[in-house]
Order: C-alpha cells, then structure tokens, then sequence
C-alpha cells in the first residue's frame, strides 16, 4: 500500500482512501475559469457538500487568494470580516441560504481591474482540518467604445491629399491591439500607427489614441480596429473622403486680412440700410403734414413760380369792380412780365 501512495500513480487513490476514511481532505477540487467584467459582478462558483442549517454553525468557509489574502470568511454561522483584506472591504459576500445546497460561492462587486487573480475556497465542517474544495482563476475584461475616426487638417498636393487621420476608443481593459487597414480598389495597406496609451488611475480602464498620416487619392477607404483578446472582440469603424483644408506654410496674415475685410463690409451693407431705412421713415411723416401725396418738398423755385402764375392771373382777370391795380400789385404784374 505504501508503494501505491509513493508512486504517480497511487496519487488519486491516496485522496479517495483519506476521503473515505474521515472526509477531512479533498486534494483536487473544482476547478473553474471565468471572467468578469469590470464594474459589474462576478460569481465566482463552487459547489460542495451540502450544509444543513442546524450545522452551519459548526463549519468554516474559508475564500482567500493565491497570495493568501483573505476575500471572505464564514465563520460559527455568520459572515466573519475581521481579517479580510482591505482591497475587498465591502465587495464580497456569500450567500447562506444556500449552503443547504452545497453552494459556496462567492460574490464580487463591483469588479476592479486588480481583481484578476487565483481563488481558493476552503471549507472545515468542524470535524477535521481544512480542505481546498474549489479553486477559480478570475480574469476581468471591459469592451471598448466603438472607434472614432477622426480627420485632421489635410491639403490638396498635386493629385494627392495628404492627411492625419486619428483613432479614438475608451473604458476597455486590458490594453488592445491598434490595427490601421487601407484600401484602395483591392488593394489593402497595413500601416503602423502612432499609439498613444493612457489608463485612468481609478477605474484602470484604458484611452487608446492612434494616428495615421497618409496620401489619399480617390476613392479610398480607411479603417481602423480594436481588438481585445480578453473578449474576443473587434470593433472597426471605416471612412471615405477628405476635407480640404490651407496647406502648410500657407500665410495666415492673408486669410486674416481676407476675413476682416469680409466684416467690415458686412458692417458697412448694415449701415447704410439702417440709415436708408430712418430716411425714408422721415420722408414719409413729413409728407403727411405738408399734404404732399408725392412726399417731395416744394423747392424754392416751385414756390416762385406757383405764386407768378397766381398774379398774373389776377392782372389778366383784373379787378371785379373796375378798379385799378394797386403800385405793388402792378409792379408784381411787370416781374412776372419781365420773367416769362
């Protein structure tokens, strides 16, 4: 029997002979890989004898890291916290009214981007040491936003279109891969981007930035991809076209010229409509009070010329009675005379 323990393969039956003889040591759990994502919860499962409620007062569940950092403790019939690590204060439980059914897991939330880890769940039913009943390995993930194209400043350059194309995405973790893809007719170009990295220092989750410069001609299309492998994912946004903006070296004194010039005639059109519009306002009231239909002053000549006529009508029509015309009136008379 001693030689079946001490060889590879008396292993397995060494952990059925102890299990049988007084169900002290499991020596291989289950065992589960999962992943969770950040800022959510994960379950983290394990499945053991069950523990009717008049015993769990007699048992010890027992969650801690491969490190050794406790993450949970159930203790003499209630959750015992005393020692749990402080970067798991308040994120943890299990659940005891499920401990009848065999069921230790243990719950995290919401999930950091340092939760990535190894847990091992060890359970005493009171009568014996403890056991490593499950071990589960955490991994933790978070998707990107869908990538933002973005054009910069480009210019036209004979029969070609330079330009600076940017790649955003965010709140995704682990840190992806950046894939810029050109395609002009069937042909496809792979060119190595400028990426720049940044993570936010709470939360973990990342900010990619890439740029690209290339020539653009007609009818080219260009995308761009983020694929997380914790995930599987992988997003690509695509665009078409170009915006023609001054080139380089081009003298910026003259677009600001151009474009002063531009608001001082505007000014100016605004003006003159203004005043046009007070004068015509003026024209018109002074019309109403002269009795003037066509809403034009008499000038003075008019004036001369209406009172000409009035006198010399009176000369030719004389005076009713018979008598003669007055020194002034025919003086009056002789002015018109002269005149016409």
């Amino acid at each position: 029997m001693a030689d079946a323990f001490a060889s590879k393969d008396g292993v397995f039956l060494k952990c059925l002979f102890l299990m049988f003889l007084s169900a002290v040591t499991v020596c291989q759990g289950n065992s589960w890989d999962i992943r969770g994502e950040i800022g959510k919860t994960a379950m983290l499962p394990c499945s053991h004898t069950a523990v009717p409620k008049e015993r769990q007062r007699n048992v010890i569940i027992y969650w801690q890291t491969k490190d050794e950092e406790v993450v949970h403790e159930f203790s003499k019939g209630k959750e015992d916290l005393q020692y749990l690590g402080e970067a798991y204060k308040n994120r943890t439980r299990i659940f005891p009214d499920q401990l009848e059914k065999g069921d230790f897991s243990l719950q995290i939330a919401p999930v950091r981007h340092t939760d990535a880890n190894v847990y091992i769940c060890f359970f005493n039913d009171g009568s014996g040491s403890m056991s490593n009943v499950c071990t589960v390995k955490l991994e933790v993930a978070a998707s990107f936003t869908d990538p933002s194209i973005n054009l910069g400043p480009c210019w036209k350059s004979e029969e070609q279109v330079e330009r600076n194309v940017s790649c955003i995405s965010n709140g995704g973790y682990p840190k992806p891969q950046v894939h810029w893809t050109i395609q002009n007719g069937d042909t496809l170009v792979h060119p190595q981007g400028r990426t720049n990295v940044t993570q936010d220092l709470d939360s973990g989750l990342y900010i990619i930035d890439s740029q690209v410069t290339v020539n653009f001609t007609e009818g080219l299309t260009i995308s761009c991809s983020i694929e997380n492998q914790k995930t599987g994912e992988n997003k690509t946004s695509s665009i078409r076209g170009c915006i023609i903006a001054v080139p380089p070296g081009f003298p910026v004194s003259i677009l600001v010229g151009a474009a002063a010039g531009v608001i001082v005639l505007l000014i100016t059109v605004f003006v003159w409509i203004k005043v046009s519009s007070k004068r015509n306002q003026r024209n018109a009231a002074s019309s109403e009070v002269t009795g003037n239909s066509d809403a034009r002053p008499l000038n003075a000549v008019s004036e001369y010329q209406q009172s000409s006529v009035e006198i010399q009508e009176l000369g030719e029509k004389g005076n009713e009675k018979g008598l003669p015309l007055n020194n002034t009136e025919n003086n009056q008379l002789e002015s018109v005379t002269l005149r016409t």
